[in-house]
């Protein structure tokens, strides 16, 4: 067993993994969005709900994306300070022969 601590990470790298999860996330939702208006097109009138939900596929991944970059690197941020102040997470791996 080998024992490590994590007392650092690196703030951009948690920024792009959020971002592109916040992105995947985003998308699956606009699509639920599309669908949901396209099945309630027909209630309102003038197709507002099917442009709504069709443009929910283009900015519910931008929003989601650009939400979870910011939020990783505030998390980052955050986590280098305590960890700081705290010492570090211990974690400990096992080696593979």
């Amino acid at each position: 067993m080998v024992k490590t601590k994590l007392q650092k990470i690196g703030i951009m790298s948690v920024a792009k993994f959020s971002g592109i999860y916040g992105l995947l996330i985003g998308l699956i939702g606009g699509i639920i969005i599309a669908v949901a208006s396209a099945m309630l097109d027909d209630l309102v009138p003038g197709g507002a709900s099917m442009m709504y939900g069709w443009g929910a596929i283009i900015w519910a991944p931008v929003a989601y994306g650009i939400g979870g970059f910011l939020s990783g690197i505030i998390g980052g941020f955050l986590f280098n300070i305590i960890a700081k102040m705290a010492g570090g997470i211990e974690m400990h791996f096992k080696e593979l022969e």
